[in-house]
């Protein structure tokens, strides 16, 4: 703090600011200011914050960048296995008709058939006039080993009637069931009774 007291006029002779003893005060009050600055006053308070400003408008998109180029085609997997082959669904038919001409059938072999391609039996069918019994042997045998036959039965089931006008059955349990083209195809009757006719129907595919 200035001390005021030397601030204050002391008593002069002259009114005059020109004269001696008015320089003279003047030099002693520019004196006591300098040499005697006054106590720094207390900081104010602070001022209230100003209110925010509004969001700015946001930028536009950006363009979206170029698509990259397609990766190489992956080499090719390995081939599946083969799967099986399909069930031939036609089926064709041989047909064995044995008559006795009014009497008994006779035991013993029948007529020959050749086949003209390869085929594969897969059933058979034996009709009779009359429901007795019956058991047919069914063989085969190549133009080259002609005549001698050997039975496709083998220890299987031959096809049979026991007491009954007819039966079926299947070439499962047979020694084989296949006939080439150009083999022949002849059935022999092992059992007779009293039947007059019958029919030996071969079920085949091929």
């Amino acid at each position: 703090m200035v001390n005021t007291s030397k601030l204050a006029p002391p008593p002069l002779k002259s009114n005059d600011p020109n004269s001696h003893e008015w320089k003279r005060y003047q030099s002693d009050l520019y004196d006591a200011v300098l040499n005697n600055p006054g106590v720094p006053g207390k900081d104010g308070k602070d001022g209230t914050n100003g209110t925010n400003g509004k969001d700015g408008i946001d930028g536009k998109d950006g363009i979206d960048g170029k698509d990259g180029q397609n990766g190489a085609i992956g080499a090719t997997g390995p081939v599946g296995p083969t799967g099986p082959s399909g069930i031939l669904s036609v089926t064709f038919n041989i047909n064995f008709l044995i008559d006795g001409g009014g009497a008994a059938i006779t035991t013993g072999n029948k007529p020959y058939l050749q086949i003209p391609r390869l085929i594969s039996i897969i059933g058979w069918t034996l009709l009779a006039d009359i429901s007795d019994s019956m058991t047919i042997d069914v063989l085969k045998n190549s133009y080259v080993n002609f005549p001698v036959a050997v039975s496709m039965v083998g220890a299987g089931t031959k096809p049979y009637l026991s007491s009954q006008l007819a039966n079926t059955g299947n070439v499962l349990d047979w020694s084989t069931a296949t006939l080439n083209a150009g083999d022949f195809l002849l059935i022999d009757i092992t059992v007779a009774s009293t039947i007059t006719k019958a029919s030996l129907i071969l079920n085949y595919t091929g």
